[in-house]
């Protein structure tokens, strides 16, 4: 089954929040015009689960917005007041992984870092 690029940054931010012991939940992210909309996910404990979480929610949450912007004209996001983790668009190959929020400086790098280091390994996502 061919897995998108949400679920992979999803399931990656997901392991990331839980290996830095962040105490955050992450959230579907869903841009309507300007308005960017948080939906709940359910807890999975592999892809398929998480891919099936994705696609059955629909219930408002609070938590790190999380967003990719693959498919758009955007390289970056910042919505004042919100916790957000922006993928940006791919350009040579590279992407923009981005965070906005109230968050510690030496946090916000550890799960930067974090991230990454599982979106460089999708393997380790599955």
């Amino acid at each position: 089954m061919e897995v998108g690029l949400d679920a992979l940054l999803y399931r990656a931010v997901d392991k990331a929040l839980s290996d830095t012991q962040t105490p955050l939940r992450p959230t579907k992210g869903h841009l309507e015009g300007n308005e960017l909309k948080s939906l709940r996910v359910a807890p999975a404990q592999s892809l398929r689960g998480t891919l099936d979480s994705l696609r059955m929610a629909s219930e408002p949450a609070e938590g790190l917005v999380v967003l990719s912007l693959a498919d758009s004209a955007f390289d970056q996001v910042i919505f004042p007041g919100l916790s957000a983790l922006t993928l940006g668009r791919a350009s040579g190959g590279h992407a923009l992984l981005s965070l906005s929020g109230d968050m510690q400086a030496d946090q916000a790098g550890k799960l930067l870092e974090r991230i990454a280091y599982y979106l460089e390994r999708p393997i380790l996502l599955a």
